[in-house]
């Protein structure tokens, strides 16, 4: 899997009163629309990330779609009585770099040979990138807007939600620069 350095550009989000119960049918209800994407360079998966929270370590799972450089992460939670929904969508400049350690020359063959290590790094967004972005969003959202509305009516819940998309700066993603490797050892990064 790539490497993951994220830029933010939109996200949305709202709560549905009295319906926090049907948080797994809601995410399996998803799941079948995400089985037949718009594209089938739509892939869709459960993440479980971690954080450390007051009372110790904290996993919460969350729905990832994503379409090229394109992530969308969907978040669907139970508070109490209510449920969440929510998504925010992010370009992925992350790859993999290739760099050489040492050049020499091998004594057995007498060859000129390179020892070499791929670590993270970034690239350059493109305006495909966006398009791809903004395509995974809009798609998502309409699907996720769709569901709200059904289980709105289907539970025969009155509640007024906006389902207005909140526009990140686009200016500067096509602007940003393409950065070396660093150098510098992350100690105690836990990844799933």
């Amino acid at each position: 899997m790539e490497p993951r350095t994220l830029s933010l550009v939109d996200s949305w989000q709202t709560v549905v009163f009295g319906i926090g119960d049907q948080a797994t049918r809601f995410t399996e209800r998803l799941f079948q629309i995400l089985k037949t994407p718009p594209t089938p360079k739509f892939r869709a998966q459960v993440e479980t990330m971690w954080y450390w929270g007051v009372a110790g370590e904290e996993e919460r799972d969350q729905v990832v779609v994503m379409n090229g450089r394109a992530i969308l992460f969907a978040q669907i939670y139970r508070y109490g009585k209510d449920l969440y929904v929510g998504w925010d969508g992010h370009l992925n400049r992350g790859q993999w770099i290739e760099q050489t350690m040492s050049k020499g020359i091998d004594r057995t063959t007498g060859m000129l040979t390179a020892i070499t290590c791929v670590q993270p790094g970034t690239q350059t967004v493109t305006e495909y990138d966006l398009a791809d972005v903004n395509c995974l969003m809009e798609w998502t959202h309409a699907q996720l807007v769709k569901l709200c509305k059904l289980f709105l009516a289907e539970l025969k819940i009155d509640q007024e939600i906006d389902f207005k998309i909140l526009r990140g700066e686009r200016q500067g993603l096509l602007n940003q620069e393409q950065q070396k490797p660093s150098a510098k050892k992350r100690f105690f990064e836990r990844m799933r």
